[in-house]
């Protein structure tokens, strides 16, 4: 069974949109990397800090010129997080400072999505096999422990 991911990328730099948009695209390409094919099933992604995030495009244009959609922001996630419905059993991200520079705030984010059933995933980590892939979803840690 596929694993169902959200991605979430945040730049603070936002000057740029351009830039911004290049940064969190790259962040996305890295998350994608390190998946199945279709395991990413929202895209959330800032520009800036919170509480002052600037507007992010509402899609992002990858290096390959292949646009993906944005689902909103961070405020957006954690309100899909706690709703049955929700699209995504798994947040990735490059870094936990995705979430939040200040490890307070990060680790009261990473907190809210535990208690909501998500479980956040480090991109690196699953790349350079440092999990144990207890953070895999079933028979994909099972079957592909090469990625892991």
């Amino acid at each position: 069974m596929l694993p169902r991911v959200a991605f979430y990328g945040r730049t603070v730099e936002a000057s740029d949109l351009a830039t911004a948009a290049f940064v969190v695209g790259g962040q996305y390409q890295q998350c994608v990397s390190v998946l199945p094919d279709g395991a990413i099933t929202a895209v959330f992604l800032d520009l800036g800090t919170r509480p002052d995030y600037r507007r992010a495009p509402a899609t992002l244009i990858l290096d390959n010129e292949r646009e993906i959609s944005r689902d909103g922001g961070l405020d957006a996630l954690l309100t899909e997080a706690n709703r049955p419905e929700r699209r995504f059993d798994f947040v990735i991200s490059t870094d936990v400072h995705r979430l939040s520079r200040c490890t307070v705030t990060s680790t009261a984010l990473l907190r809210t999505l535990a208690v909501a059933g998500i479980e956040f995933l480090h991109a690196p980590e699953i790349r350079d096999g440092v999990t144990d892939c207890q953070s895999c979803p079933g028979d994909y840690a099972a079957s592909t422990t090469s990625r892991c």
